[in-house]
């Protein structure tokens, strides 16, 4: 057994947000090892794949082993799940897989410890190199890419599904594979300029939803229900305005310009100012390869839309007074830096925390208007 020390994580109190570790393919919440935790950080965002990293202080028992290390927690490829509880519910976290044990013995046996790196399930995705042709079925129809991600997601024991949300990506008369499927799937994912994430064993495959339903509001400068202790905004005008698909007509020859803006839903009241009186700043998107004009402007449209999430913002939340895991690929209300920069944004990437000094999440924000939209 482990030995009984104090968990620097406050136990009985009411509301800290503390942490829950479950291991194995069945889960099997890990209790015994709480008390040697130190800090647990995981990196989500909405187009890679999260990553983990749990540090444990270690010890020495009387028979001279190292429960930590020696009780057979953690092994490499071990299934885990980390969870975020907030004593009233528990909120998912990261499901995945250990790759890497790191243990250090340094002079000073106190400073002793494990430190374990995880990532989500894309890992599975990402271990043996395949050479196919899809379709597989050798029927000479069109491929699309979210008929690829589906008989992906089902080639595993233990088969992930496809959100509701994910959309059908191009459509291709034949797909030539040779790399992981993890490889394969985010060189599909750029062709359309999608987001492709896996969260608890559901896939995301598709474009930026700024129509979701938001998460719970960040609230800055709000007195005693302030949840965001720091919140900086990057409001830059060095951004394409429009994308240009040029495509070469196959009987002329000539290059046919399409102009494409962007599509997505506005953020706010209005969209980003373009400028009065300036030349305008255009993403020119070239042909490749025998990609179709459809196909083509397909991809402007994903890349436009992208470029159109021009203004950025950095924010520090106290995770226990938020009381929430802030979910990537969501909206979520920003309340308290006035009209232009309050109300919805999409969540770009999110920085979670939990150690003796609590629960800190830092995230990055997206959007594409100015003004106020209550979501």
């Amino acid at each position: 057994m482990i030995p009984k020390l104090p968990s620097i994580f406050p136990e009985g109190a009411s509301g800290p947000a503390s942490p829950k570790i479950f291991l194995g393919s069945s889960p099997v919440e890990a209790s015994d090892v709480y008390g040697s935790l130190s800090t647990i950080k995981v990196n989500t965002s909405r187009k890679g794949p999260a990553l983990a990293t749990i540090e444990l202080t270690c010890f020495r028992d009387e028979a001279g082993r190292w429960p930590i290390i020696d009780n057979g927690y953690f092994r490499r490829w071990k299934a885990i799940r980390l969870e975020v509880d907030f004593e009233a519910f528990s909120q998912h976290l990261l499901t995945g897989y250990i790759l890497k044990m790191t243990p250090e013995f340094p002079e000073d046996r106190a400073e002793a410890k494990l430190t374990v790196e995880i990532q989500d399930e894309t890992a599975l995705l990402d271990r043996q190199q395949k050479e196919r042709i899809w379709p597989s079925d050798g029927s000479g129809q069109s491929v699309s890419d979210d008929f690829v991600v589906r008989a992906v997601a089902n080639d595993y024991v233990q088969p992930l599904s496809l959100s509701p949300y994910s959309a059908e990506g191009q459509i291709s008369r034949t797909l030539n594979q040779s790399k992981t499927d993890y490889a394969f799937l985010l060189e599909r994912a750029d062709a359309s300029a999608y987001e492709f994430r896996i969260v608890d064993s559901e896939i995301y495959f598709g474009p930026p939803r700024l129509s979701s339903s938001a998460q719970p509001a960040l609230l800055v400068y709000a007195g005693g229900d302030t949840n965001t202790t720091g919140f900086k905004v990057e409001d830059s005008a060095d951004a394409p305005e429009a994308a240009n698909a040029a495509a070469t007509d196959a009987a002329s020859g000539a290059v046919n310009d399409n102009r494409i803006t962007p599509d997505l839903p506005i953020l706010g009241d209005v969209a980003v100012e373009t400028g009065d009186g300036v030349a305008p700043y255009e993403l020119r998107v070239a042909p490749q390869g025998d990609l179709s004009e459809s196909a083509l402007r397909a991809l402007a449209q994903g890349q436009i839309n992208e470029a159109s999430l021009s203004i950025r913002a950095e924010c520090e939340i106290d995770g226990t007074l938020y009381g929430h895991v802030l979910l990537p690929g969501q909206l979520v209300e920003v309340d308290g830096v006035g009209d232009r920069y309050g109300g919805a944004w999409y969540v770009d990437t999110v920085e979670h925390e939990l150690d003796a000094l609590g629960y800190r999440q830092k995230a990055v924000l997206l959007r594409n208007g100015v003004g106020r939209e209550v979501v």
